[in-house]
Parts: structure tokens; sequence; C-alpha cells
């Protein structure tokens, strides 16, 4: 195992918002963002505890990671090209027709 690896669950686990807020932002300021992001993060619960492995999350970040650079390399790499052109706009006001009295 290298030095960042946990060598137990209770190493890798983090109990509350604002553990888990101080892992991924630094503060414990942004543990509403936690609550906010339930749904994009691997979260659980133990009880009515918000926990979270560091492990999965570092790993979650990474896929993130992967996935945005592989959208940014597949877009970069195959510019839209329209099929048709698009019909040319007249400029400035159509002309007004004139009034005949009939």
């Amino acid at each position: 195992m290298n030095a960042t690896t946990p060598t137990t669950l209770a190493d890798d686990l983090l109990r509350g918002a604002g553990a888990i807020s101080t892992f991924i932002y630094g503060t414990e300021a942004m543990r509403r963002e936690i609550y906010r992001n339930v749904g994009g993060l691997p979260i659980f619960h133990i009880g009515s505890l918000l926990c979270a492995r560091k492990s999965s999350i570092l790993a979650h970040i990474a896929q993130q990671e992967a996935a945005a650079i592989e959208r940014l390399a597949t877009t970069a790499a195959a510019p839209k090209v329209r099929e048709t052109p698009r019909p040319k706009r007249p400029r400035g006001r159509a002309p007004i027709e004139a009034h005949t009295p009939t």
C-alpha cells in the first residue's frame, strides 16, 4: 500500500457533512453544498448521519474529470460542419409596397 491508501475503513470513512465538506472543499463552511450535492456524490447514510469514503470521493472525481477530458477531446477532434448552407437573409428593411387605391 502507498502512503495515501487508508489502512482501515475508519481511516477512509468521513462522518458528517462537515467532515465531507472539509475533505472536498478544505473548509467546513461549505457544508450546505454537501447537502445540495447529495445526488451527485457517492454519499450514504449510517442512521441519520451522512457518510462517505475518501477513496470513493476521489474515484468519483477522477471519473468526472476523465469524462470531461473525453468530451473535450471528442468535440475538438470533430468540429461541427453544416450540411447545407444557411440561406442569405436580406439586409435592411423590406421595401414598402406602394398602396394604390382601388
